[in-house]
């Protein structure tokens, strides 16, 4: 074998150890991101229930208790960065539209 071509093998492993490295990291913040939108749509999860929880055990339903929990999951789900862009809040902020009473 011709010192060049060894030259070449050698510059050839580099480059493959180089690029194995970068797949390496790659992969791990990929886990790492995955593990933080784990715990996040568990909290979510769990923010979700507790409100249903006080909604259903509260017989009178009324407007300011249901505003009070809609407020709750709001703040929570603006808490979430590593949710996927369509279930994040748009970044402006936004009002409830409410259902007229009748008369």
């Amino acid at each position: 074998m011709e010192k060049w071509e060894l030259l070449v093998f050698i510059n050839n492993i580099t480059l493959l150890r180089e690029q194995l490295n970068q797949e390496i990291k790659r992969r791990q913040q990929y886990v790492l991101r995955s593990t933080k939108a784990g715990r996040e749509m568990q909290q979510l999860r769990q923010a979700l229930g507790d409100s249903l929880r006080t909604v259903s055990q509260d017989p009178s339903l009324d407007a300011l208790l249901l505003e009070h929990e809609a407020r709750k999951l709001d703040n929570t789900l603006s808490t979430t960065a590593s949710l996927p862009p369509g279930l994040s809040l748009p970044s402006t902020s936004y009002r409830r539209s409410t259902t007229p009473q009748p008369k």
